[in-house]
């Protein structure tokens, strides 16, 4: 009986051992925490519209060195599912481009605007945008188009500026409108003021595209 007692308790302590060693070597070798990685990438749009219904697109004859402007509005809308959070990253703003097409010699631009220049470059075209809040109704002058940064220096431009919180295009006091980070629903009045240049090689009607191009706000 003795001798099944120290059997019994031989194989007792075994077990025990055996146990022992069973969760030093779980706890040794199981990890304390464990993860996936999930990938969605959201399907998004950007967009705008422009709304020229209320708009007269013809400026008829103007004189060398005379400027005409639109007296009613273009309306612009964003549109699209990326909005703004407020910040100056985030949302949508607009790239501006102009194109030019004539049935004669097509106007370039004028790269260096003024409206009070004392003279124009041969064939060149003065280009001036504006954005302002849609309560604006009367017409911005001249002298609000040369302060508030409206000229084209180039064919391609980004409204309200390539950095944030920049000021181009963009209505300064009454009516004052910032094209920085828009959300969808989004609105804005368009102005636009020409310049012609005090000689040109050709009297051929001038067609002025502007392109509103909706980007990622940076």
């Amino acid at each position: 009986m003795k001798r099944m007692n120290k059997v019994i308790g031989a194989l007792m302590g075994l077990l025990l051992t055996l146990a022992a060693v069973n969760t030093a070597f779980a706890q040794t070798n199981d990890p304390d925490a464990a993860s996936i990685t999930i990938t969605i990438t959201p399907n998004v749009d950007l967009g705008v519209s422009i709304d020229t219904g209320n708009v007269v697109m013809d400026l008829g004859s103007v004189d060398l060195y005379g400027t005409t402007q639109t007296v009613r509005p273009a309306t612009v809308t964003i549109l699209g599912t990326v909005s703004s959070d407020g910040s100056e990253t985030t949302g949508q703003e607009l790239n501006l481009a102009l194109s030019f097409v004539s049935g004669g010699t097509p106007l370039g631009l004028d790269a260096t605007p003024s409206t009070h220049a004392v003279s124009g470059g041969l064939d060149q075209l003065a280009v001036y945008a504006l954005f302002s809040d849609t309560g604006l109704s009367i017409a911005p002058n001249g002298n609000d188009f040369a302060t508030d940064n409206a000229g084209f220096t180039s064919t391609t431009q980004r409204a309200g500026g390539a950095t944030n919180n920049g000021v181009l295009f963009e209505k300064a006091g009454s009516g004052a409108k910032n094209m920085d980070h828009q959300s969808p629903g989004d609105k804005a009045h368009l102005w636009m003021l020409f310049r012609l240049p005090n000689l040109t090689t050709s009297g051929g009607a001038q067609e002025i595209t502007l392109t509103a191009n909706a980007v990622n706000a940076s």
